[in-house]
């Protein structure tokens, strides 16, 4: 059996300051369901306080997320040896001191992966909490994290092909109520990467705000041809996630 890998999506969430810019899904992440607002989204526990889904300044790792990750899961070995792969999808809360709590698993894969993802993320040490209106607050946090064999000879991943942040960076268009209202993040898209390099069914598979969303999707569906996926030496279709850092300059 190959070396066992894990392809981690959050590894971007360390990454991006670094250029990081690949990630493989094979299919987007379902948004949280909140109720609508003009401005933050929030949901509220009987006898618990706001929850929200997105704020002005949105909770930070206090690590490299996907170095930590990768140092500290261990691929389940009855998973491995059933050559079981897939993706898991954590919901959790950042507390108000920076405390990871309520940690659920909203997208399974197998019990051992699912188990070992659970357990990595109740040790990771704390970040920085979420700030509304200047206080610390609640926010729910989604992670997905890829639990995937190394590639077989004669198979790679889909890439640019050039330089992709220039490529951001010259054509991202800030979205005015987002300037506003000084909301940052990072919105994830998930798109097939054709066998001829082009971008098809682009979707938004961890959204920040609407606006911003609808800019990123944008970006994606703009971009030039991509080197496509090759299996067998054959090229193919495959899967990407990219992230689209907004970042207002201070």
């Amino acid at each position: 059996m190959t070396k066992s890998a894990i392809l981690i999506t959050a590894m971007l969430l360390g990454a991006w300051a670094a250029g990081a810019q690949t990630a493989t899904l094979k299919e987007p992440t379902k948004g949280i369901r909140t109720q609508s607002s003009t401005h933050e989204l929030k949901e509220t526990k009987s006898g618990d306080s706001d929850i929200y889904t997105y704020v002005e300044q949105m909770p930070e790792p206090s690590v490299n997320i996907g170095e930590y990750l990768a140092k500290n899961i261990v691929y389940p070995k009855d998973a491995q040896d059933k050559n079981i792969t897939g993706k898991v999808v954590l919901k959790f809360v950042v507390n108000e001191t920076g405390t990871i709590q309520d940690i659920t698993v909203t997208k399974p894969v197998y019990p051992s992966i699912d188990s070992t993802a659970v357990a990595v993320l109740k040790k990771m040490p704390k970040w920085k909490p979420g700030r509304s209106e200047g206080k610390p607050v609640k926010v729910y946090y989604t992670l997905p994290i890829r639990f995937n064999i190394d590639d077989a000879p004669g198979e790679t991943k889909p890439t640019p092909g050039y330089d992709l942040n220039a490529y951001i960076k010259a054509n991202l268009r800030y979205p005015n109520d987002a300037m506003t209202s000084k909301v940052e993040g990072t919105v994830i898209v998930g798109f097939t990467v054709k066998e001829d390099g082009s971008i098809s069914g682009a979707a938004v598979s961890i959204g920040v705000k609407p606006s911003l969303d609808k800019e990123a999707l944008r970006l994606v569906n703009g971009m030039p041809k991509w080197k496509p996926a090759t299996k067998n030496g054959k090229p193919t279709s495959a899967y990407h996630a990219q992230p689209i850092v907004f970042s207002i300059k201070k």
